[in-house]
């Protein structure tokens, strides 16, 4: 792309701590909810929007859950976006499905209809670099000097929609961490394309503030995730689960 420089990646993806913070708090935004699942064995792992773990639960036997315990992990999960790999959408939405049906609460559609393809966050940030090349052209044409290009410590994986896990965390180049169970070790990795989607926004955000007129007077200072990954945490932001069902007694 015109405009735009990469430096050359020949190691995994940098630690959190070697890329500038943002600040984590996402107006509206709650977080993601990732599942690893094994049989009737559950792992659910708790992220913040861009992708940090914040939280984790784990169900030895999902179709034997107490009411009350279904009932606790839903409230971890509600206003959270459900997200996922494509080849895995229908097992997770049933997964939320039967935690529902466990703890006798309504879950809104809303939430079935939002939930996100970890694959698309990558075209999330690529579509924000571009408009942000595009500002630099733009640029150009008012400038007297020669602009710096945009450079990134992070390329673009690359990820096609609909990508399975293995995929991701090679077009990421992460190294996937095994966990102690099957459905432990698939919500980590599944965690690790997100920290790692993030630390690729956090890396083009950086680039961005680096340049004013890049950054719009009425916009917000510091965008924590890329717009479009915004606009899917507000889909479910806003509506919580109905916990005020009566139960059915039976008889």
């Amino acid at each position: 792309m015109a405009g735009v420089t990469t430096k050359a990646r020949t190691r995994e993806m940098p630690s959190t701590e070697s890329l500038p913070q943002l600040v984590e708090f996402v107006e509206g935004a709650y977080g993601h909810i990732v599942f690893g699942v094994d049989g009737t064995c559950v792992a659910i792992w708790q992220l913040t929007p861009s992708g940090r773990p914040s939280n984790a639960w784990r169900i030895d036997d999902l179709d034997s859950l107490s009411p009350e315990r279904a009932r606790g992990l839903l409230g971890g999960m509600e206003r959270r976006l459900v997200s996922g790999t494509a080849d895995h959408r229908e097992r997770d939405l049933r997964v939320l499905d039967v935690l529902a049906a466990r703890a006798e609460v309504v879950v809104p559609e809303v939430y079935s209809e939002a939930w996100l393809d970890l694959a698309l966050v990558e075209r999330f940030v690529a579509v924000e670099r571009e408009a942000m090349a595009e500002g630099v052209r733009h640029q150009q044409t008012r400038a007297t000097s020669k602009l710096a290009t945009l450079s990134y410590d992070l390329d673009l994986p690359r990820c096609p929609a609909g990508s399975d896990l293995a995929t991701l965390l090679t077009a990421y180049r992460i190294r996937p961490r095994p966990g102690r169970t099957a459905e432990v070790g698939e919500a980590l990795q599944q965690a690790q394309v997100l920290a790692a989607a993030g630390d690729l926004w956090r890396d083009t955000e950086v680039s961005r503030m680096r340049r004013k007129y890049l950054r719009p007077p009425a916009g917000p200072a510091v965008r924590v995730i890329a717009p479009a990954w915004l606009d899917c945490h507000l889909k479910v932001s806003a509506t919580p689960f109905d916990f005020s069902v009566t139960p059915l007694v039976e008889g």
